[in-house]
């Protein structure tokens, strides 16, 4: 009976070895190039996965093009000078491409082979292994190119740094991608030189990644960062994201930096990429971006912790893989605010974190400079935006495009010695475009006004020389938009002289600090007392009209009515009233210029008995701000 159980124990174990060391069903092992395994997938299961995909290659002649492109032999890549193919530190998404290229049913295992060779040419031997923890590492120390050869000293400093990463990702996000030796979750790491600006590469269809000898290995500080980069990857893959992936650099690539920032905070290096997304603010997000999205992801641990992050990637593996849905969840359960809204948020906060009193819109980045291995980081850089000069006889007009989820921005600094200067009104017109206002003195901060529609008119007022610049944010929202921009000094901005509105109502009003008094005569109902207020930044006029003859609506005359502004402009005021007995609409009123003797409602054709359309049609409908109920 003893000898049976251990019989069947032993079976068992040879049958756990083989189901680790054997290809799954589908599957093509290189056998050369250890640690590459690619499922072969049905023709439905490819297309459905990476037809979306126009960097896919689907023959084998442009997958060994493709090959040969990204990695050049040993030796000849130095003699001919060349760098590594469309590198930018990391690569994963270029060999993701070929890999994930390879998968096609259609491609041949002939093909696949020339591939496995292609790569074995670029890759020095590397007799030499160090394990430590959950990583094997393979180098050299005595190659003939010096380039390739690292010191013991230095793999051990890189497999102590890979193994707190791996406690760290372990711990607070997910075990990254691995597989199995013994009982021991194991990563490999190949270590030569990559080529220039090459720091780093692994896939989800590795079980390793290769790290540059002389630029990452042989560097102290990218020894740190690089590795914590590259490692992040493979968290990537254990929360579902297959490498090839169309539109996922914004996320992939960018959280990988950000990761670097979430190891190693004092190292740095990160804030290149933050400033090279800082730099180009119209780029597309999620078709257009790549490492430099990582200022997003620095925000949004900045607003949320690092466990927004981790949210993110578990919700993309649980929602059918779908990343911009992902970050939509979090931040309407984190901020209350969907994803659209957040990235308005995040393009304002690329402008005012350079302002003082910048709040929750600013980076912990910006507010120092440091040293760190032997590169100068901070501030931040400034985003680009047209700076233009304003007086008070300055009209200034641009049409403009902006990309999905960019952002284009504005500066329109003040004459302060102007003192005809005292209000600026900015117009931002375009289908589906997102506009943000801010107020600046100096230096600071003083209001942010965002824009509700499509064509936002702002006016802001003050006194002269008590505003130095206004900032304006133009987003391209889900689509992106062309737009146009105006900005202009309202030439007789007063609220003391005569107003008409949509009811034929005439306004004679006088402004004495913030208060305004005057009368209204409204016609049948006679001529009415006005006491209000008037304030400035934005400009908005509440006033209440009272009938001093009152005859408890006998006469169909009601005891009062509000007027409150929901928008001013340089030419005209709107918003909405109610009344004593219960009415409410909305209104519209216009200053008549100095000498003017025909009123503005008539001018723009509310004339009794023609009031039907546009601004006059609410005085069209028999309802008046003087109405009383029957």
């Amino acid at each position: 009976m003893k000898r049976c159980v251990c019989i069947f124990f032993s079976m068992m174990a040879l049958i756990l070895v083989l189901s680790f060391s054997l290809p799954p069903a589908g599957a093509y092992e290189f056998t050369r190039a250890k640690g590459i395994r690619l499922p072969t997938l049905s023709q439905e299961a490819f297309t459905a996965q990476f037809s979306n995909n126009p960097d896919i290659r689907t023959t084998d002649q442009g997958i060994i093009a493709l090959a040969q492109e990204l990695y050049l032999p040993q030796g000849k890549r130095h003699l001919l000078g060349k760098p590594a193919k469309d590198e930018d530190g990391c690569r994963e998404y270029q060999v993701g491409v070929l890999f994930a290229s390879l998968q096609n049913p259609t491609i041949s295992d002939a093909t696949r082979a020339e591939v496995e060779s292609i790569i074995l040419a670029a890759v020095p031997a590397l007799p030499k292994t160090y394990t430590n923890g959950h990583f094997k590492i393979f180098y050299t120390d005595n190659d003939a190119d010096p380039n390739n050869n690292v010191t013991l000293d230095a793999v051990k400093s890189l497999a102590s740094n890979l193994n707190t990463y791996w406690k760290t990702y372990s711990t607070k996000f997910k075990t990254p991608q691995h597989y199995i030796d013994g009982a021991t979750q194991m990563v490999d790491i190949k270590v030569y030189d990559l080529g220039d600006g090459l720091y780093g590469e692994t896939s989800s269809f590795w079980n390793y990644i290769n790290l540059n000898s002389k630029q990452v290995v042989n560097n102290a500080c990218k020894r740190k960062t690089t590795p914590a980069h590259e490692l992040w990857h493979r968290v990537q893959y254990a929360f579902g994201y297959v490498s090839g992936t169309p539109n996922m650099k914004w996320i992939v690539e960018a959280t990988a930096s950000w990761s670097q920032a979430f190891t190693n905070r004092g190292v740095r290096d990160y804030m290149g990429r933050m400033n090279e997304g800082l730099n180009v603010p119209d780029l597309a997000l999620i078709e257009g971006r790549s490492y430099n999205a990582c200022h997003l992801w620095i925000y949004l641990e900045r607003r949320c912790t690092y466990l927004a992050i981790k949210k993110v990637w578990s919700t993309y593996e649980t929602n059918g893989k779908d990343a911009k849905a992902a970050l939509d969840t979090v931040v309407n359960d984190r901020l209350g605010i969907g994803f659209d809204k957040f990235i308005v948020e995040w393009s304002k906060t690329n402008y005012i974190k350079d302002l003082g009193g910048a709040g929750v819109y600013s980076y912990v980045e910006n507010k120092k400079t440091k040293t760190s291995c032997d590169v100068v980081y901070g501030p931040l850089v400034l985003v680009p935006r047209t700076s233009v000069d304003i007086d008070s006889t300055s009209l200034y007009t641009d049409a403009g495009n902006v990309s999905s989820y960019g952002a284009d921005y504005y500066e329109f600094n003040l004459d302060t010695t102007d003192q005809d200067l005292n209000n600026l009104q900015i117009t931002v017109d375009g289908a589906g475009v997102n506009s943000s206002f801010v107020d600046i003195s100096s230096s600071l901060k003083k209001k942010i006004t965002d824009g509700t529609n499509t064509k936002e008119v702002y006016l802001t007022t003050f006194k002269p020389g008590k505003l130095s610049r206004v900032g304006v944010i133009v987003g391209g929202g889900s689509a992106g938009v062309d737009y146009t921009i105006e900005a202009k000094v309202c030439a007789n901005l007063d609220i003391t002289g005569t107003w008409d509105d949509v009811y034929g109502y005439v306004y004679n009003l006088t402004l004495e600090g913030k208060k305004v008094s005057g009368t209204v005569d409204t016609g049948g109902c006679g001529v009415w007392n006005v006491r209000g207020t008037y304030t400035m930044s934005p400009s908005k006029l509440n006033f209440t009209a009272t009938n001093p003859n009152y005859q408890n609506g006998n006469d169909g005359c009601t005891l009062w009515f509000k007027y409150r502004t929901a928008l001013a402009t340089c030419d005209s005021i709107e918003g909405t009233w109610r009344n004593y007995s219960g009415y409410s609409g909305s209104f519209t009123m216009w200053k008549r210029p100095e000498g003017e003797a025909v009123s503005r409602a008539v001018m723009a054709g509310c004339a009794e008995g023609h009031i039907t359309t546009g601004p006059c049609a609410e005085g069209s409908q028999g309802i008046t701000p003087t109405s009383v109920k029957e």
